[in-house]
């Protein structure tokens, strides 16, 4: 294990697994805790299973329980925003690492507009 790994499992109990291919896609998101902590943040790559979120400010301390995601799936002025819930899996002085949690048929179809996006 590389050592940066290392300092982000220890920092979160948590250690990321990947199986699918994260694309660098780029939209303004935003993550919320039942604590109120907050995160504005920028989506710098993601796949169906999770996210990595870059914030300019980042709390020293994430909840390790479950959050929600707010993403943009369409440019900037349109409407079409998907919440999916997240559990953090990585923590780091830029930003932060999410699992996806179960979510629906609205989330998946947002996450497949933003993919499309990427290819298009």
């Amino acid at each position: 294990m590389q050592d940066r790994e290392r300092t982000d499992t220890l920092r979160t109990g948590i250690m990321e697994h990947r199986t699918n291919l994260r694309l660098p896609v780029r939209r303004s998101v935003q993550l919320h805790f039942a604590d109120g902590i907050r995160v504005h943040g920028e989506l710098r790559d993601a796949s169906f299973e999770g996210a990595y979120v870059r914030a300019a400010r980042m709390p020293s301390e994430l909840p390790r329980g479950c959050g929600r995601l707010l993403l943009r799936v369409c440019p900037e002025g349109s409407p079409g925003t998907v919440d999916i819930p997240v559990l953090v899996v990585r923590l780091d002085d830029c930003g932060v690492g999410v699992m996806f949690g179960d979510y629906g048929a609205a989330a998946e179809s947002g996450l497949r507009r933003l993919f499309d996006d990427y290819f298009a």
